[in-house]
C-alpha cells in the first residue's frame, strides 16, 4: 500500500488549533494511521498545534483463573517498540519527527477521550480503521467507540486520504450537532470544495409524494435547508448545494457521497446518555461502520459543552524521552 506523504504546498483552510487547543492525532505506528498523520498535520497547520498520542492495550488475560501479570521489563518493551513505530512512522510520512509522542495505556477510546478533555484539544484525528468494511464491522472500531465518550470532534480519516476533502456530504436534521457538523465540515474541507447540505426525509405515507401530498414537507424542508446554507460563513470560492432524499437516512447519505465521489461525510451524533450512545442502529454508527471515505462527527458533547461525560477514568501512563535512552541503552538521545 502506498504510503501517503506530506507536500510542499502550503495548506490555506484547517481548524483553529494551536498550542493550548491542539488537535490529538491518534496513531498505533501502523500504515491505518498514516491518512490520520497527514490530515491531522494539514488541519493543525503548524506544527505546535499538534499533539501526537498513542495508546498501548493491556495485553490479554490468559485465564480468568489464573491471570499472568505482564512484568515492568515487557511493558516497557511494548512502550518502547511503540515508540519507536511512531517515530519511524513520523519519519516516512511527515519526513522527519515534529511532536512530541503522548504514550499511554488502557482502553484507546477512553484515554483519547481524557487526554481531550485534559487538554482542550479542538478535535481528535484518528484512522477509519481497516480498509475493508467487513474487516471494520468485526474489529475492534475504536473510531465508533471514540465517538461515542469524546467530547470533541473526531476526525476518522479513510485510508489512503493524502489531502483535505474537497467534497463534503452533511448528514442533516437540523439538530445542533448536526449544524455544528456543517460548520466544521468548512473549516476542514480543502480551498474551492463543495459541501452538499443533505437531508433525508422518511420513507412515510404522509411524504411519500414529493409532488403530492409530502409537497409542503418538502418545501418546509427546503426552506430550512436554505436558512441553514445562510447561517454559515461560507468561504469565497467554497460552494454550498442544498439536497433532499428519502428513506432510510443512512442508506442515502452513503449512497448519494458514493454518487457524488465524496472524500468525507460530516454527521452529529445524538448520544443523550450511556444507552442512547450505544444503540448498535444509530445513524451514525452505520456511517462509520459502513462508508468508505472519511467521516466527520460532532458528538453531542461537543455540541452541548456543558454535558458531563460518563466515562471511567483511564490508566494514564508516560514514558519520557530520558528514560527511552536509558532503556534502550543510550540508543536514544534525548531531546
Amino acid at each position: 500500500m502506498q504510503t501517503p506523504t506530506m507536500n510542499a504546498t502550503t495548506i490555506e483552510r484547517g481548524v483553529r488549533a494551536s498550542r493550548v487547543s491542539p488537535v490529538i492525532i491518534a496513531t498505533d505506528g501502523e500504515d491505518q494511521s498514516n491518512s490520520a498523520m497527514v490530515v491531522g498535520r494539514l488541519l493543525a497547520t503548524t506544527p505546535d498545534a499538534i499533539r501526537l498520542a498513542t495508546v498501548v492495550k493491556p495485553l490479554p488475560i490468559v485465564s480468568a483463573e489464573a491471570p499472568i501479570p505482564a512484568t515492568e521489563e515487557v511493558e516497557a518493551s511494548r512502550r518502547v517498540d511503540r515508540w519507536l513505530s511512531i517515530e519511524a512512522q513520523s519519519a516516512r510520512v511527515w519526513g522527519g519527527h515534529v511532536a512530541d509522542i503522548d504514550i499511554c495505556e488502557g482502553d484507546p477510546a477512553a484515554i483519547l477521550a481524557r487526554l481531550a478533555r485534559e487538554t482542550n484539544a479542538t478535535m481528535i484525528v484518528s484512522g477509519l480503521g481497516r480498509h475493508r468494511v467487513v474487516d471494520r464491522l468485526f474489529g475492534d472500531e475504536t473510531a465508533l467507540q471514540l465517538i461515542r465518550v469524546s467530547s470533541v470532534p473526531v476526525f476518522a480519516v479513510a485510508s489512503g486520504t493524502s489531502q483535505l476533502p474537497a467534497r463534503i456530504v452533511v448528514a442533516v436534521d437540523f439538530s445542533e450537532t448536526s449544524l455544528r457538523a456543517a460548520r466544521l465540515a468548512l473549516e476542514v474541507a480543502a480551498p474551492r470544495a463543495t459541501i452538499y447540505l443533505t437531508h433525508v426525509g422518511p420513507r412515510d405515507s404522509m411524504v411519500r409524494g414529493w409532488n403530492g401530498s409530502g409537497a409542503t414537507y418538502k418545501n418546509e424542508v427546503g426552506m430550512a435547508l436554505a436558512k441553514m446554507r445562510n447561517q454559515l460563513r461560507v468561504p469565497p470560492g467554497m460552494s454550498v448545494q442544498t439536497v433532499m432524499l428519502q428513506g432510510d437516512p443512512a442508506t442515502e447519505v452513503l449512497a448519494f457521497a458514493s454518487t457524488v465521489g465524496a472524500d468525507a461525510v460530516a454527521t452529529g451524533s445524538h448520544g443523550h446518555g450511556f444507552i442512547a450512545r450505544t444503540i448498535i442502529g444509530s445513524v451514525t454508527t452505520r456511517i462509520l461502520r459502513c462508508a468508505t471515505c472519511s467521516v466527520l462527527c460532532v458528538p453531542y458533547a461537543a455540541a452541548m459543552t456543558h454535558v458531563p461525560m460518563d466515562v471511567a477514568p483511564p490508566r494514564l501512563r508516560q514514558t519520557y524521552r530520558p528514560e527511552w535512552s536509558k532503556r534502550l541503552g543510550g540508543s536514544l538521545r534525548a531531546r
